[in-house]
């Protein structure tokens, strides 16, 4: 249980003193306001629980202006920090349920036949004019002289924990609590004066305390000046350990300098490797130039000599045409011979010679169209075989780099193992800092090494995947693979006309059983047209894959020209194409359908002109060749 402090006691009492001699002022103030104050100034002069709760009191009178009164002058005041809560009494009964309870003349005899419920109760007991002071704590009364006075029972204060200031024993006790207090007050006195006698004694007992510590003091400054000796000797082991630690730096120096050596070798490596890098971009370049002029042509097919021979019931109907055609212009010739020798009798049937000569000129041009196609087509075979060996002979000098990379790694790991042992030994800031960042600077340009050596790689591997010649091999490849590939060989293309393309693939890896170089012939072709139909800029191309019961749909989707009704139905026919003369030699489309109906699948086209054009494929997961292929 917390109190309040001795100086807010202090404070109470000096209102109360003051309270108790405005009584012989001449000032015109009302009994009933004294009796307000001296109820809420005596109450404060105790100590009181601090709690956040208010203090409950009792007021037992028929007296209502008088609590309305006090009820008022209560309202914003408190003790002991807590607020006052007057409550009007009903029954004398309910007294154990106050702090304080404050008894009228008329209702005192309520008090004394219900006093033993405050038994081992903390309430303090106000009444006023009580005539028997045996069963109230402080008694309010007027004098003789017609002036508010109290007086106290001290002994039933105390039985309930209230114990009061000497103040208010002196102004409202009895004749026996004042000679108490002044025992009291003689016995501290006595007591003060045995206390002087035993500080002085300790006094002394401390001076002869203070004489030992000086001769303590004195033995301290003896000790303190053999330490200073001591000091002195180490001081002469610290410039031999300062000499050892000048020879380690030496020793650093000469490693330091190694290590310079070693990154001088490694920018002349370095450098070397720039300049097979250039001669790599120069490989490339060409490369590029190539791939522009295939562009072009729309011709795009890599792998042509592996396409013919799987389309030989292609090509053999072809050849039969050719020969229809020769056959049919041999008789064309004959007729024109025929016409020729039949001039000179038949004039009438000259326009009709001139139209069939004019048929002849048409279809000699188709024949020599259709030949340089064919040559065409060889120089695309040509062109794949060539692609493929130009792939291997850069694969080669990259798999150099790759493993001088990794011999750089593993060195430069070595030498920072041994310099961080000995920067840990001479602790020399200096040296850390120029060590990390010289080593900083040697990793940074290892992994720029290994990085240009890697897209080279991702380059080389997207040719292999293009042009591989074994199409008889049935395997089992990754979709997102392939189409990466895809990306990769026409990407530049993509980036010259600024167009984007998004490609969506599942979470889930989708595996395709299939002829790896014509399922990336018909990716080729498909995003090769899709990238020449959208307009630079603005075009927008997307690719999205699914599985649906074990068949693959790969859509390839663009917002270009588009295809009319009318040409809808002929793009898959073979030599057929949209494109000008020397651009396209309407073979794309026919390959790629026919290449996945050999893949037991199935391709289709559905286009909005000028809006959008959507080529779909679909492919069976587990195919499975007849036999024919």
């Amino acid at each position: 249980m917390s109190y309040v402090s001795q100086k807010n006691v202090m404070i109470q009492k000096i209102t109360l003193l003051l309270i108790l001699f405005t009584g012989f002022c001449k000032a015109q103030i009302d009994a009933d306001q004294i009796r307000m104050a001296y109820l809420l100034k005596i109450a404060g002069d105790f100590d009181w629980e601090i709690t956040e709760e208010p203090l409950k009191m009792g007021f037992f009178s028929n007296d209502r202006d008088f609590y309305l009164k006090y009820k008022e002058y209560v309202k914003n005041k408190s003790i002991s920090g807590r607020p006052v809560e007057l409550i009007i009494g009903t029954s004398a009964k309910k007294i154990h349920q106050f702090d304080i309870v404050y008894f009228e003349k008329e209702k005192i005899n309520s008090l004394k036949e219900n006093i033993g419920l405050l038994e081992n109760k903390k309430t303090l007991v106000f009444t006023n004019s009580a005539s028997d002071m045996s069963f109230t704590m402080i008694n309010l009364y007027t004098s003789y002289d017609k002036k508010l006075k109290f007086k106290i029972n001290s002994s039933l204060l105390r039985s309930h924990e209230f114990n009061p200031s000497n103040l208010m024993v002196i102004l409202g006790g009895s004749d026996q609590d004042i000679f108490s207090l002044f025992e009291a007050k003689d016995s501290s006195i006595r007591t003060q004066r045995n206390r002087a006698l035993a500080l002085k004694k300790r006094n002394k007992m401390q001076e002869n305390q203070l004489v030992l510590l000086e001769n303590k003091i004195s033995g301290i400054k003896k000790s303190l000046e053999r330490k200073s000796e001591e000091v002195i000797l180490k001081s002469a082991e610290i410039e031999t350990v300062n000499i050892q630690l000048n020879k380690q730096e030496q020793h650093l120096d000469s490693i330091t300098k190694k290590i310079v050596q070693t990154t001088s070798n490694l920018t002349l490596k370095e450098t070397q490797i720039h300049q097979q890098e250039k001669k790599l971009r120069k490989q490339v370049g060409l490369f590029n130039q190539q791939k522009i002029a295939l562009e072009r042509q729309e011709n795009k097919i890599s792998e042509q000599d592996v396409i013919i021979a799987e389309r030989e019931t292609l090509l053999n109907s072809t050849q039969e045409n050719l020969f229809y055609t020769f056959f049919f212009s041999v008789i064309l010739l004959a007729v024109l011979m025929f016409a020729i020798l039949s001039f000179l009798g038949k004039r009438k049937s000259n326009k009709k010679l001139e139209l069939q000569n004019h048929t002849l000129q048409s279809t000699l041009k188709e024949l020599k169209t259709t030949q340089a196609k064919l040559v065409q087509n060889e120089k695309m075979a040509s062109l794949g075989m060539v692609t493929a060996g130009m792939a291997h002979e850069i694969n080669n000098p990259i798999t150099f780099v790759y493993a001088g990379v990794n011999v750089l790694k593993k060195e430069l790991n070595t030498y920072n193992t041994i310099i961080s042992k000995l920067i840990n030994d001479t602790n020399n800031d200096t040296i850390v800092k120029d060590f990390q960042e010289t080593s900083s600077s040697a990793d940074q340009t290892i992994s720029d090494i290994e990085l240009g050596a890697k897209r080279v790689t991702d380059i080389i591997q997207s040719l292999q995947n293009f042009s591989r010649l074994n199409e008889h091999d049935l395997k089992t490849i990754e979709l997102s693979k392939a189409i990466d590939s895809t990306l990769t060989i026409l990407g530049s293309h993509a980036r010259k006309k600024k167009i984007s393309i998004e490609v969506q693939t599942p979470d889930t890896p989708i595996f395709l059983k299939c002829f790896p170089a014509s399922i990336n012939q018909v990716f080729v072709n498909l995003l090769s047209n899709s990238i020449d139909a959208v307009k630079e800029n603005i075009g927008k191309i997307k690719i999205t894959s699914q599985v649906v019961d074990r068949t693959c749909y790969i859509q390839f989707i663009d917002n270009g020209v588009g295809i009319s009704k009318e040409n809808i139905t002929k793009i898959f026919d073979p030599f057929y194409t949209t494109k000008k003369i020397g651009e396209g030699t309407g073979l794309g489309l026919s390959i790629s359908y026919n290449i996945v109906k050999k893949h037991h699948g199935n391709l289709v086209v559905q286009s909005i002109p000028h809006e959008k054009t959507c080529f779909k494929i679909e492919l069976p997961l587990d195919f499975i060749t007849d036999g024919k292929q």
